[in-house]
């Protein structure tokens, strides 16, 4: 396994038990953190999930504090990332 796949599991792991995000949700947020912000359309031609599902996703990240929804054309979501986030120290 290579070092990169190693910390995306982890993060995987980290996202899953103390977020208690979905397949989906996990996927799309490591998407963000690897490409950086993106607009629905390119996650959804990397994830292969339909646009509204990527919508919803986005929404429940962003409600978590997991992403930003900014302002502006073209839209693009990006991710926070965990070791910014209050949940990521607590035990």
């Amino acid at each position: 396994m290579k070092k990169s796949d190693a910390v995306k599991e982890k993060h995987k792991d980290v996202l899953q038990s103390k977020f208690g995000l979905t397949k989906d949700q996990t996927d799309i947020y490591i998407l963000l953190e690897k490409y950086g912000p993106q607009t629905v359309p390119e996650l959804s031609e990397k994830i292969k999930l339909s646009r509204n599902k990527i919508f919803f996703c986005l929404s429940e990240l962003e409600r978590l504090g997991l992403s930003t929804i900014p302002n502006g054309h073209p839209i693009k979501y990006s991710s926070i990332p965990l070791k910014k986030h209050p949940s990521f120290w607590k035990k």
